[in-house]
């Protein structure tokens, strides 16, 4: 999609979609609409990747594109280090019903997606 529509366009709908799917998967009780919703959420991160790599060669020139491939890749690498460590101390919440720390998790994410979805853009598309 992001070769066929605005990369920018594709990425921030993506990231939105993503935090409100995650927001609905935390309220969600029975386990086939958990999968069903998880699912889209999976898809909706899955649209990321490639319109990142469009706003990265989009965005800066030919000598600077092996650094920001570089600090991309790096930033991957960091985020899948430091997600297992963060959802193992959002088990460590106490509680049960919607209260679990399974459901926190989903929660969290769903913030942080809405707070980077919100935070001011320029005004050139790319």
């Amino acid at each position: 999609m992001a070769d066929l529509y605005s990369p920018k366009l594709i990425f921030c709908y993506g990231f939105l979609v993503f935090g409100i799917l995650n927001l609905i998967v935390s309220f969600l009780v029975d386990k086939y609409s958990f999968l069903v919703f998880r699912g889209l959420a999976g898809v909706s991160a899955a649209a990321l990747i490639p319109a990142s790599y469009r706003l990265i060669t989009a965005i800066f020139e030919a000598h600077e594109l092996p650094r920001a491939f570089t600090v991309y890749s790096l930033s991957g690498s960091i985020a899948g280090a430091t997600g297992v460590m963060f959802g193992g101390v959002m088990m460590l919440i106490p509680g049960g019903g919607q209260m679990a720390g399974w459901r926190w998790f989903f929660r969290i994410i769903a913030a942080i997606m809405s707070v980077g979805h919100f935070k001011p853009h320029s005004s050139a598309d790319v």
